[in-house]
């Protein structure tokens, strides 16, 4: 599933979480709602989303980054890793409380 699409969708699950399903259409990444939505949840599930630790191309992104000089990437998959699980929780942490 590609990138993008992960992330509408986990919008898309807050929102019909939040909403009676009639009340929301999805065509692709468009998303029509007729209600009253809780945004930071919806925020929140984007993130979760977005800084998935399962995601390969994020992990090996960034392991790429964090390794210097001759050091091989693919030994700071860990930190990289680490890395993300840090940044979805200080941006949780930032965004408490949640209504």
């Amino acid at each position: 599933m590609p990138y993008r699409q992960k992330i509408v969708d986990a919008a898309v699950a807050e929102l019909r979480h939040q909403n009676d399903v009639e009340y929301l259409d999805q065509m692709g990444s468009i998303i029509e709602i007729r209600g009253l939505v809780r945004m930071s949840r919806v925020i929140e599930a984007i993130l979760d989303a977005a800084l998935d630790t399962s995601n390969e191309l994020l992990i090996n992104e960034i392991a790429g980054n964090l390794a210097t000089g001759d050091t091989d990437w693919r030994t700071a998959k860990l930190a990289a890793e680490d890395a993300i699980t840090a940044a979805r929780g200080i941006l949780r942490e930032i965004m408490d409380p949640l209504p």
